[in-house]
């Protein structure tokens, strides 16, 4: 039930944003077969909240390199700036 409420979730909280993703797309994005890049964020959304939620306990500089990791290591043109600190402004 709790990956179900993750996956909602991250879809509602991405609508928001004006990402939309169907559920095949969703789905296909879970196991790395997805050609739609909102599916990615998506998922790279539900994968950085499982981060949070497993990390919840021992919040340190470690975890949230982990959580921020997860957030952007499967969205294309970021992958190289997962878990690492920003070295400029944004």
């Amino acid at each position: 039930m709790s990956s179900i409420l993750l996956r909602t979730e991250s879809t509602s909280s991405s609508q928001i944003e004006n990402l939309t993703v169907g559920a095949v797309q969703l789905a296909l994005a879970e196991l790395d077969q997805s050609n739609s890049d909102n599916a990615m964020v998506v998922m790279a959304n539900v994968r950085a909240m499982e981060a949070a939620l497993a990390l919840a306990d021992k919040l340190d500089e470690d975890a949230i390199l982990a959580m921020q990791a997860e957030l952007l290591s499967r969205q294309r043109g970021w992958e190289e700036h997962a878990g690492n600190y920003r070295k400029g402004l944004v």
